[in-house]
């Protein structure tokens, strides 16, 4: 990082760092994201590991298993009910 460098505020973490540090988007009047590269990442890594983890089984896996990711998604929204009849 050289002294001439400008800096920027990252709206995630909102740490200072070097222009260098944001990768760069056209669309944004600056010309760079709005998050530093780190931040950026870890969003991506988390968002990737979301969808993983609510991904239907495969096509030829066996019939419990579909059984058992549908039902999942049923526990979860009966659960939700029950606690919102409770309030």
């Amino acid at each position: 990082m050289s002294k001439d460098e400008p800096c920027k505020t990252c709206t995630r973490c909102a740490g200072s760092f070097p222009m260098s540090s944001f990768a760069k988007n056209a669309t944004r009047p600056d010309g760079h994201q709005s998050w530093c590269r780190p931040c950026l990442k870890g969003w991506r890594v988390a968002r990737i590991a979301a969808q993983e983890a609510n991904q239907p089984p495969k096509a030829d896996a066996p019939w419990s298993d579909w059984v058992k990711w549908a039902n999942s998604d049923l526990k979860k929204a009966s659960a939700a009910r029950k606690a919102a009849q409770a309030v």
